[in-house]
């Protein structure tokens, strides 16, 4: 089996169809020295000799060499289309689940939209959304538990691609009648005079994006609680004297719900950036960059980019 080759199954097929040398040869486009040599290593195979003479120059086939016609066609047919085989995504007949990664801060912006793409679109494909504890694996893709993560990695490990959804500002937020908060403003010395509910992703306590800046002045101490939540710190907030730092697109969106007064973070802080990303595995995968390509879509039709 080490010495054949897709040719010497061509070279058989050929032999067998055109029964003659020289037109099997000109077939296959090879010179009818070659095309001799493929006949001597197939009759040494299948230790038959195949062809025979007959009358004229058409060659008589061996009752094994009949038997083989059939099977050589479906052979070929079989390899040329695993070669010309393209996979099709259609999503209005697909029943294909996918599992996407992100926070509930970023749920809250995407998900409705992504809700009702999916109805529209694609009405049979499944959609898991899981609250991620950590963002920073990689075996979470590579074991196919999560297909796309969005948010925001501090280190991109190399497997993994990325393509940015929107950016936004950090904002601090309290209570509708925070006394810190005054006009959309709130200074550093009020900032730190009251108490922070954080979010975080992190086993560790208190880490996370806002976190080191707060690390950096020398406040961190003046976090007073954790919550594994986004959201919940931002319904919290009110009758209390607590502040907490978010996405102003965020707060923006459930100060409609909840009492809420948001403020500009009073010191510099680099953007927020939000990305998806995905394992190199997927990134040619039809299915896979029909779901990037519409998150994307909805992240610009949403003006969040």
């Amino acid at each position: 089996m080490d010495k054949l080759n897709l040719n010497l199954l061509r070279a058989l097929y050929a032999l067998l169809t055109c029964r003659h040398l020289t037109l099997a040869s000109k077939k296959m486009g090879i010179s009818q020295s070659s095309m001799s040599i493929y006949l001597k290593q197939l009759r040494e195979h299948f230790h038959d000799d195949l062809l025979v003479r007959g009358q004229g120059s058409i060659m008589q086939l061996t009752p094994l060499a009949n038997s083989l016609i059939g099977k050589a066609r479906q052979a070929l047919s079989l390899i040329e289309t695993l070669f010309n085989t393209i996979e099709t995504f259609n999503p209005l007949i697909s029943e294909r689940s996918f599992s996407i990664g992100m926070t509930d801060l970023m749920s809250i912006l995407l998900t409705p939209s992504l809700i009702k793409r999916l109805e529209q679109e694609a009405p049979g494909v499944k959609l898991n959304i899981k609250h991620p504890s950590y963002l920073n694996t990689v075996e979470v893709f590579e074991s196919g538990d999560i297909d796309l993560m969005i948010g925001m990695f501090e280190r991109v490990p190399e497997s993994l691609k990325q393509q940015k959804l929107f950016q936004d500002e950090a904002v601090i937020v309290g209570g509708s009648n925070h006394p810190g908060i005054q006009k959309g403003k709130i200074c550093i010395e009020e900032l730190f005079k009251y108490p922070l509910i954080q979010f975080s992703l992190r086993e560790t306590p208190f880490y996370n994006y806002f976190d080191r800046y707060l690390r950096q002045l020398g406040h961190d101490k003046r976090v007073s609680i954790s919550l594994g939540q986004g959201i919940m710190p931002l319904f919290v907030l009110t009758d209390s004297h607590y502040l907490t730092l978010s996405i102003r697109k965020v707060a923006e969106k459930l100060s409609h719900l909840i009492p809420l007064s948001i403020a500009s973070v009073p010191f510099e802080v680099d953007s927020f950036n939000c990305y998806q990303y995905w394992h190199q595995k997927d990134d040619a995968d039809p299915g896979h960059r029909w779901l990037r390509e519409m998150v994307l879509s909805i992240a610009k039709k949403s003006h969040l980019k």
